[in-house]
């Protein structure tokens, strides 16, 4: 499947998620690229062989609050699509000066000219306030504008689509298991009308983590004064050392002696007087089991539990989930984390991102339902790099950069809403792909329509084993197909009810894409 485009294109940023996104765009996009430019502060070194040898371009070029218009009016103009990888470009400023340009925009992140000023309270410096900035941008526009969509990676983005796939699942399990049967007319009217917040709800959904252990490890040990990480390392330090954010449930009854709320705006979340990489919580995933994991803030803390809150004629809460994250990241981040603590948080002269020197270990991703009938429910992907494989980005950044695609077919069909978080988006289409079928990879998607968690529950379902074993995770198929050869992806489902675990394909558990896991 590709997609035809016939403006321009702008990367802003080289780095380890646009090294993912760039063979994807080759793949899936139809275009002539020499009007892709890549714009980056750093020489390519090789960074984007394959882009450039298909003509595209590369400006090295650093952007600040001085050049930024200029910069952007010499690269884009009307109807064509700023996607936004870089860090520490003011996230309002941006998407407000494509609005006024007509640019189509995408980012991972909202960020910040300077996003390490602690002089001012914790409470100033969190993304509900960032959130808090784009929501009054919005209120200032006189009309729509180019879509601009905010915030679409794994986590925040992905995310939000596996926490809708895991309310469909808790809530046909009850249905299936006759679980609480006085609640069956409303899941089944909440499901039909794809109501998301009343669904968690009646479930009785009370805390959502996103939980996420890192096993990779290297064969090149860390050294002095080096920060060795499988993502951006600027990323995780920003948003380490900020204070800890989660969204917070109507069901809790004491706050964190260190917790500052919001009297403005939806009120959805609290922050702590302590950063994210000092906060610890304990979560599960599927393969390690318990994990202890670091409250690091994310969007999705903010997004998913704003969407599912439920409120009264008056606009009182009465029902809000707790929501946050739950971050173990691999061996040498950790060692690297407890070093940078050493140096009293000022970042390490060196840094590296593993690649290639990876010899084993998956990213395990998912979404940690807690509190309902059915206790708990976990729905994510897992993903490892077998040592064999030819030389490619790693697991942890492929989740945030086929983000990309999807969203990015929405721009490329001329649709047009404005500024909103994906959260909100629901699907026109609605395939049913039999089971055993080969999965359909591609949806057609209607304006302000972009939910598609039905279409994701329906594409988790078994496929052949993958006859390129070196190529199992080239990409994460997901909403909407992701655009993805099926081939060369293995996908499974799996409950684990009672401790009984039943495999409905017996692949790899350690190279499998999707699991859903439930346990009383």
């Amino acid at each position: 499947m590709r997609v035809a485009f016939g403006g321009r294109v702008l990367i802003l940023g080289c780095g380890s998620v646009s090294q993912c996104l760039q063979p994807l765009l080759l793949r899936h996009l139809e275009m002539d690229f020499s009007k892709l430019t890549i714009l980056d502060m750093n020489p390519p070194n090789g960074r984007a062989n394959a882009m450039l040898a298909a003509g595209a371009n590369y400006v090295q070029h650093a952007i600040d609050p001085e050049n930024m218009a200029e910069t952007l009016s010499g690269l884009v103009g009307p109807s064509d699509l700023l996607i936004d990888l870089a860090w520490n470009i003011e996230v309002t400023e941006i998407i407000d000066w494509c609005h006024h340009h007509g640019v189509l925009y995408i980012n991972t992140a909202t960020e910040l000219w300077n996003p390490y000023n602690t002089a001012i309270a914790p409470n100033k410096r969190t993304l509900y306030v960032r959130h808090m900035m784009l929501r009054d941008l919005k209120e200032s526009w006189a009309d729509a504008g180019p879509t601009a969509i905010v915030e679409h990676g794994a986590n925040p983005g992905l995310v939000s689509h596996w926490t809708k796939v895991a309310l469909t699942d808790i809530g046909k399990a009850m249905l299936a298991q006759n679980v609480s049967p006085h609640k069956h007319a409303d899941i089944e009217r909440f499901l039909s009308e794809r109501a998301w917040n009343r669904l968690a709800m009646t479930l009785g959904v009370k805390v959502i983590h996103i939980s996420e252990r890192d096993t990779q490890i290297t064969n090149l040990p860390k050294r002095v004064n080096e920060f060795v990480n499988t993502w951006s390392v600027a990323g995780f330090h920003e948003e380490g050392i900020a204070p800890a954010e989660m969204g917070w449930g109507t069901h809790e009854r004491h706050m964190p002696e260190n917790a500052w709320g919001y009297d403005y705006g939806p009120g959805n979340q609290i922050c702590l007087s302590q950063m994210g990489i000092n906060t610890l919580v304990r979560s599960w995933v599927p393969a390690s089991g318990e994990i202890i994991g670091m409250v690091v803030r994310h969007g999705e803390a903010f997004t998913i539990s704003d969407h599912l809150t439920v409120r009264d004629e008056n606009g009182r809460p009465l029902y809000r989930p707790t929501v946050h994250y739950a971050y173990h990241p691999c061996d040498s981040a950790l060692v690297s984390l407890w070093e940078l603590k050493m140096r009293s948080y000022e970042p390490q002269p060196a840094q590296r991102i593993l690649r290639d020197e990876i010899t084993d270990g998956m990213d395990e991703l998912g979404v940690l339902l807690l509190g309902h009938d059915l206790n708990g429910w976990w729905v994510g992907s897992q993903s490892r790099h077998p040592r064999d494989a030819p030389p490619r980005p790693r697991p942890e950044r492929d989740y945030s950069a086929s983000r990309r695609v999807d969203p990015r077919r929405r721009h490329l069909h001329g649709e047009s809403s404005g500024l909103g978080p994906v959260c909100d988006r629901r699907p026109a289409a609605r395939g049913h792909p039999r089971r055993g079928k080969p999965v359909p990879r591609a949806v057609s998607v209607g304006a302000n329509r972009l939910d598609a968690a039905e279409e994701l529950h329906r594409r988790l379902q078994p496929v052949e084993r993958p006859t390129h074993p070196s190529r199992r995770c080239v990409a994460v198929r997901h909403v909407l197909g992701a655009l993805i050869d099926s081939r060369r992806i293995s996908v499974f489902r799996c409950d684990r009810v009672r401790g009984d675990v039943s495999w409905r394909n017996p692949t790899d558990a350690h190279n499998c894409l999707h699991a859903s896991w439930c346990w009383r």
